[in-house]
């Protein structure tokens, strides 16, 4: 066997089998399998297998996964830990909450999911309708079910009117409370950034921006892209990691052809 090896390690092991109808001029076989089990990575150099949990922590946020003995939920996702607060783990690994609840100290109860998006749009994106599709098209690419629309407005139509005005809590993904209920989300004033996406990746960037369409009494400009369809005009926008005045309307005008996210807040559909 020894003659035979081709001094990769990673390929397998070569057989010395002069009998074997597949041996080459020298007797020799080729690897049947690869060195490592499946799920494992080689390392050549190392001549070794190494496993997930060989890794420990491969988010490294902290926590090692639960299939290797530790608590992480999803150790490939570093904003997904320990069970209590995620809305997709929240009694336990896997065992999630429903639409139109988030989970609050390990127990599921009724509130307004939000997140920002982690995509970015211009302000040219087809409408105040195609703003809602692109908040329900990501919140079902992430599988959290329900109703979302996006907290921005036009001339036509203000968030009053397009919004519930829900009585619970609005709450990210990771279980973070930002308003107790329509009234406190809407008084200026958040209780925490509205800075978590779909995946719970956190925005702290301070040029960070969100299309509202919203801005103070003491501002007077068109702010809402045409209706959210002209690149040429300009558009209304808040500040991601704020939580004061800012987060909804900063009161710069912005161009069109800027790519910023959106904010999405879940509603009832029933």
């Amino acid at each position: 066997d020894e003659e035979c090896a081709d001094d990769e390690y990673c390929n397998g092991a070569e057989i010395c089998d002069p009998s074997h109808p597949e041996a080459d001029g020298f007797g020799c076989l080729p690897p049947s399998e690869p060195r490592c089990p499946a799920g494992a990575t080689c390392l050549e150099d190392a001549q070794d297998c190494m496993t997930d949990c060989d890794m420990g922590d491969a988010d490294e946020d902290g926590e090692v996964a639960v299939e290797c003995g530790g608590q992480d939920c999803d150790d490939l996702e570093p904003n997904i830990t320990l069970p209590g607060n995620d809305w997709a783990h929240c009694q336990a690994c896997g065992v999630g909450c429903d639409p139109l609840q988030a989970c609050l100290g390990g127990a599921c109860l009724e509130a307004r999911r939000v997140f920002v998006t982690s995509s970015r749009q211009s302000g040219d994106m087809g409408g105040i309708e195609a703003a809602d599709d692109i908040c329900q098209d990501l919140a079902d690419v992430e599988g959290l079910g329900g109703s979302f629309r996006a907290y921005i407005r036009n001339s036509d139509v203000t968030l009053e009117e397009r919004l519930e005005h829900a009585a619970v809590p609005y709450v990210r993904l990771d279980g973070v409370i930002i308003a107790n209920d329509w009234t406190d989300l809407t008084d200026g004033n958040l209780q925490a950034p509205l800075a978590r996406d779909e995946h719970r990746t956190p925005h702290v960037d301070l040029t960070d921006r969100a299309w509202t369409g919203l801005q103070t009494s003491k501002v007077q400009f068109e702010g809402y892209c045409g209706g959210w369809m002209d690149g040429l005009a300009i558009g209304a926008v808040g500040e991601v990691p704020a939580m004061g005045p800012l987060w909804e309307a900063n009161n710069i005008q912005n161009p069109c052809t800027f790519e910023l996210r959106l904010y999405c807040i879940e509603q009832d559909g029933g």
